[in-house]
């Protein structure tokens, strides 16, 4: 029978970030030792994830987040959203580079219009409005 071996990570709340040390969070992340493993269901697809004791030392020391955001989307929908932000991004800064053009091509409209509604599966923050100056434009090719 093979013997599973469990990391332990131990705690270090000098190496939060400071908005982080001012948080009632840092008073009961400071009374842990370790950092645990953490199971939770993706908010997205509603696969079962979990947010490991390496990954939010990772989080919370190193890349200094905020100890009390947690994880509710799993790797794949993670990669996903921030990769339609990415996108979203660049359609943006083409559109604002020349706006004329990009208003008149239903097909540029179209595509960013996809981006948009896609990240919003993933993402309560969306440029709502973007969506609708798209959609307004687009009735002209209907």
């Amino acid at each position: 029978m093979k013997k599973i071996t469990i990391l332990k990570y131990r705690v270090e709340p000098d190496r939060y970030s400071q908005s982080s040390k001012q948080s009632y969070g840092h008073e009961i992340r400071s009374r842990q030792k370790y950092y645990e493993d953490i199971e939770y269901v993706c908010r997205s697809c509603g696969r079962k994830d979990i947010y490991s004791a390496f990954e939010q030392k990772k989080a919370y020391e190193n890349r200094k987040d905020y100890i009390c955001c947690t994880r509710v989307l799993c790797q794949k929908c993670w990669r996903n959203k921030r990769n339609l932000l990415k996108l979203a991004h660049e359609m943006e800064k083409q559109y604002c580079l020349n706006k004329q053009v990009h208003l008149n091509s239903e097909k540029f409209l179209r595509e960013w219009l996809h981006v948009l509604c896609e990240y919003k599966k993933y993402s309560y923050r969306f440029n709502h409005q973007r969506i609708r100056f798209i959609e307004r434009h687009l009735e002209k090719f209907t």
